[in-house]
């Protein structure tokens, strides 16, 4: 079988929905013999200076076509191989997905969301939120017909995809991949710990809400605020900025922008907890990753309960009380120790239920499910 992913990015090691697509492309290649064609708008590897329409043989069966495309509204024609039968299109970016539909008409065709859909209503009010809405409920509808399955994180998302049209009977649940190994040599739990250090891992971008994060840090003295991920927003992280500056915690709030896996698998390791601030996941990838290296997920109730229902790792406040999250990062502080029973149970669930390798599995049954029921 071979298969084609049209995907807007696609980073090997940044985190998010693009390593997800990273790790089940190469999953499908090294552990179940299927060829894979990347269709995007960039490749970002280790070197981002190569030039629009290489084709990259990364590894066997696995290549990467780069395309031309504005930067701020991600949108390419795909020239797929004639001999790929499955077209898997990852992230519902609207424009996207409507030149690739409108192009390729005769494949079986895989949609996965991953959370572009699910998320919109936890966005901050504006225009673009606005017309994504607008979208969703006439236009989106068209497109989402096409496909002949559609691939859900959990029961939320189905929800949101059901209201865009969707029939309940072409929808799977598929979890997204965590990578258990890489380069660095794997999972370190975290021998030499700082109690006082805290993670926010994720875009840096308004639906994050990263300013509760920095509200409550500043209510709880000793603590300190690493925020990790690729600016999507300038006048965004300026708002935070000055709210470091305002707050007067300039010595205990960094921004170190994107990192490669290695080191963010350190600062997992090193620190005591990763706070999640928006109103949704999508993915709830940090959630994982962050139990896996022993440090306790701290997230607003109804963002993504499921790995917390499921191991009791973790804890939850309401959304936008930052007093109330200022008393769960004194809670982790105080008592880490006791979340490690919790912790365990969660990387257990992650390594049998979220490696690459099984959620491949998945996804090649339900190739094979929809390739033989058209």
């Amino acid at each position: 079988m071979k298969v084609a992913f049209v995907a807007p990015y696609f980073y090997p090691y940044t985190g998010g929905a693009e390593t997800a697509a990273w790790e089940m492309a190469k999953s499908l290649v090294e552990d179940h013999g299927v060829e894979v064609e990347v269709h995007t708008s960039w490749y970002g590897g280790p070197d981002r200076k190569i030039f629009a329409g290489v084709t990259l043989y990364l590894d066997g069966g696995l290549s990467v076509r780069r395309y031309r495309s504005p930067s701020r509204v991600v949108c390419f024609r795909p020239r797929v191989s004639e001999d790929c039968s499955v077209l898997h299109v990852l992230g519902f970016h609207r424009l996207l997905v409507a030149a690739t539909v409108l192009s390729e008409r005769r494949r079986v065709a895989v949609l996965q969301p991953h959370g572009n859909v699910s998320q919109v209503p936890g966005e901050p009010p504006g225009l673009v939120r606005s017309l994504r809405l607008l979208a969703d409920r006439t236009v989106s509808r068209s497109l989402v017909s096409r496909f002949s399955a559609v691939l859900c994180l959990n029961e939320r998302e189905q929800l949101a995809m059901e209201r865009v049209g969707v029939p309940p009977g072409r929808i799977r649940l598929l979890r997204a991949p965590v990578p258990l190994k890489g380069s660095d040599g794997g999972i370190d739990v975290g021998s030499a710990r700082d109690l006082d250090l805290f993670l926010s891992v994720g875009r840096v971008t308004p639906l994050k809400y990263i300013e509760h994060a920095i509200t409550a840090l500043a209510r709880v003295p000793r603590a300190r605020l690493m925020v990790i991920g690729p600016c999507v927003d300038e006048g965004y992280r300026a708002k935070l900025v000055s709210l470091v500056h305002d707050l007067r915690v300039e010595e205990r709030v960094c921004f170190l922008g994107a990192l490669p896996t290695a080191d963010l698998r350190r600062w997992y390791s090193q620190s005591a907890g990763v706070v999640l601030c928006s109103r949704s996941e999508g993915q709830g990838l940090v959630l994982s990753e962050a139990a896996l290296h022993g440090s306790v997920p701290i997230l607003a109730r109804g963002a993504s309960d499921e790995l917390v229902a499921v191991t009791g790792c973790g804890l939850l406040y309401r959304w936008g009380d930052t007093q109330e999250l200022a008393r769960r990062l004194e809670e982790v502080m105080g008592k880490h120790a006791s979340f490690e029973p919790a912790l365990a149970r969660a990387r257990a669930f992650v390594e049998a239920e979220l490696a690459p390798s099984a959620v491949a599995a998945k996804l090649l049954a339900i190739y094979q499910e929809v390739d033989v029921g058209v």
